[in-house]
């Protein structure tokens, strides 16, 4: 539960006021048919790369943290739903919500996609840039493989994603794959595992970041494991 509020506190409902923040500044600049989660994820990075990206400097930011699925609508409004609840209480690991009132299917992303992509935009964002992961991605890259992926010799430990559907997390240390099981629980558990080792094993650096000491603490949430 711990880990859930702080995702929720630091990420699903900052990230929503942001979205709100960058819809109302680009009507306000004579641009209300391009809003988050209604306009394309296409027609809105180009809008960030041209004349509205000094009037909404946080739009590429945004737009990061939906690169997830083409379908913006149901992405920003997933978001919108999990935010709202406490503790991401509505979030179901191998499903979603509800769309344009029919129920999820497999085209759209899972819960769990969405809470580690966010994650990893987050972390990408709190980690300084390095040469080898280009635009930002210093997490993503060096700290998450995704299906159809193996962890490289360059990565010491790792969230490693072993199946998309159900979804499925190990967390991989000096090439052991350590699962926590499968189902509902697999991936906070596999998050909570992940954090245990960067709190104990590389004391608390996660790279040259001091994961205790930069922004908001999220080895809180292993605090009393």
């Amino acid at each position: 539960e711990k880990l859930r509020r702080w995702l929720e506190d630091t990420i699903f409902s900052p990230l929503v006021d942001e979205i709100d923040k960058v819809n109302r500044t680009l009507r306000r600049s004579g641009c209300a048919d391009l809003q988050v989660g209604v306009a394309s994820g296409r027609t809105l990075q180009q809008s960030a790369l041209a004349q509205s990206v000094h009037q909404v400097p946080n739009l590429p930011l945004v737009m990061r943290y939906l690169e997830l699925s083409a379908n913006q609508e149901y992405l920003v409004s997933r978001i919108r739903q999990l935010s709202a609840d406490s503790c991401l209480s509505g979030f179901r690991w191998n499903g979603g919500g509800r769309w344009k009132d029919c129920d999820w299917n497999p085209s759209l992303p899972t819960d769990s996609a969405i809470v580690v992509h966010l994650l990893a935009t987050y972390l990408d964002s709190q980690l300084p840039p390095n040469p080898r992961f280009p635009h930002g991605c210093t997490f993503s890259r060096q700290y998450l493989t995704k299906v159809g992926s193996k962890p490289s010799k360059d990565q010491p430990f790792c969230l490693n994603q072993t199946q998309a559907f159900p979804p499925h997390f190990q967390v991989v240390v000096d090439g052991e794959a350590i699962d926590v099981g499968k189902g509902r629980i697999n991936l906070f558990q596999s998050l909570l595992l992940f954090l245990y080792h960067v709190k104990h094993s590389e004391c608390s650096m996660l790279g040259n970041v001091n994961l205790a000491l930069s922004g908001p603490n999220i080895l809180d949430v292993v605090a009393d494991i």
